[in-house]
């Protein structure tokens, strides 16, 4: 694989083309989310931040959220007590197989985007 790694400073973000990426990204969010209310930028951070987190990526299909935790981000409906009616359980072996299969995954939809 040829890769090059490219250094970069807080003050020259340029250097890195996947965080300006990233920063247009957010700033578009941003924008559409505090609409005429620009100064309050910093009240509607934490929803633009979990909005990119969870949304596809077209390289390789799956959010940043995803291809990290292998699973969707919770949403606020889903963070309620589940109680004694619900049980989850989740088995370590499938759970690192399921991983594994998606790193892959992903790892071949970004070989063949190049």
């Amino acid at each position: 694989m040829d890769t090059q790694l490219n250094f970069s400073s807080a003050y020259h973000m340029k250097t890195d083309g996947q965080m300006e990426a990233v920063n247009m990204s957010l700033g578009n969010l941003l924008r559409s989310v505090t609409g005429e209310n620009s100064r309050l930028w910093d009240r509607a951070l934490a929803q633009a931040e979990f909005t990119y987190n969870d949304s596809p990526n077209r390289n390789t299909g799956h959010s940043p959220f995803q291809i990290l935790y292998v699973m969707h981000p919770c949403k606020v409906h889903e963070l309620r007590d589940l109680g004694k009616l619900e049980k989850r359980s989740g088995d370590g072996e499938d759970f690192a197989k399921a991983m594994n299969d998606l790193h892959e995954q992903v790892k071949s939809k970004l070989q063949d985007n190049n």
